[in-house]
């Protein structure tokens, strides 16, 4: 099934692990890869350094950094690093095509990824939480935080739990519930 596929689409590529997504290459004569590499990654199983000794071991790599450069790990990259690394255009000195309108979060909470991430370079084109939203929910920030005193997270499984945390957005999903059910 070489090249059997016309076009191969993989959404949300900063999430899959290169190598699950090798063999559908294969069936593939051409490929859009969709993702980011700044959101949610992938899951890998084996660390740097582990993975670093035992392509030692087998004399198949000795310079395990010029693969990490290129997105070409198991455990430290994704297909949309690949992929970027293979396109050949160019927007902000990085590879690929970078969509800069963004329309889908307020400006005010895509504005604090712009300036954390993205250098400034999304253009926020929602508008305004406040100008934008149902007058019962002018009153609560768009974009805010407040800090929880905790020591640590702790790990269940491959999961983190922070039970201080969860209790304490309880208690503001309480205390704030008068408010909450006026909005339906």
């Amino acid at each position: 099934m070489y090249n059997h596929i016309d076009l191969l689409i993989i959404d949300e590529a900063g999430q899959v692990s290169p190598e699950i997504a090798a063999c559908s290459f294969g069936l593939a004569k051409k490929a859009l890869i969709v993702g980011d590499v700044h959101q949610i990654e992938p899951v890998w199983g084996m660390s740097s350094r582990i993975l670093d000794i035992s392509l030692a071991n087998a004399k198949v790599i000795m310079d395990y950094s010029q693969l990490e450069d290129k997105g070409l790990t198991t455990n430290n990259s994704n297909v949309m690093k690949v992929a970027s690394n293979s396109c050949y255009y160019e927007k902000f000195h990085q590879r690929g095509l970078f969509l800069s309108d963004h329309r889908r979060c307020y400006n005010e909470i895509i504005g604090y990824c712009n300036d954390l991430v993205y250098n400034g370079q999304l253009i926020p084109l929602r508008g305004s939480g406040v100008d934008n939203s149902p007058e019962c929910l002018s009153s609560w920030s768009h974009m805010g935080y407040f800090n929880i005193e905790t020591d640590a997270s702790s790990k269940t499984g491959t999961s983190r739990v922070n039970k201080k945390e969860a209790i304490e957005i309880v208690e503001w999903l309480l205390y704030n519930l008068p408010n909450i059910k006026s909005l339906s």
